[in-house]
């Protein structure tokens, strides 16, 4: 009787805690935990940006002189960032909520996707979060 989980047959399996997992499922697993924990970083640390306790967070905006500050809408520069940290945090929570976090296609739809994201949101930025 031959068994797919048998490691002279199948050498994609391994023993992990007297169980024959596939290497690539622990992959991931792993991969998918991974997804969760940068998006729930991205959850707090939007929160705290929006609280008005993360300037420092914000890049750019910490080592810039007193002159640049002034030119500044603290409060559009927050919800920018704000906004975005959350918005890549559903970008990357949504393909693992359905199952398809390990699919390549989907990963690259969510790289090109956080790009256009990211540049969309510096060019507010660098307009919309400007004082008149």
């Amino acid at each position: 009787r031959i068994s797919i989980t048998d490691p002279k047959i199948n050498f994609f399996y391994e023993k992990r805690h007297t169980l024959y997992l596939p290497i690539f499922v622990g992959i991931i697993i792993e991969h998918m935990n991974a997804l969760i924990l940068v998006s729930c970083l991205c959850l707090v640390l939007g929160g705290l940006i929006l609280s008005g306790k993360g300037d420092f967070l914000i890049a750019g905006y910490n080592p810039a002189s007193a002159e640049e500050k002034q030119k500044t809408d603290v409060k559009r520069l927050r919800a920018l960032v704000g906004g975005l940290s959350f918005l890549i945090a559903a970008i990357l929570w949504i393909p693992t909520l359905l199952g398809k976090a390990d699919d390549v296609r989907t990963q690259q739809a969510m790289s090109v996707v956080i790009l256009a994201v990211c540049i969309i949101f510096a060019i507010l930025a660098n307009t919309w979060a400007r004082k008149k």
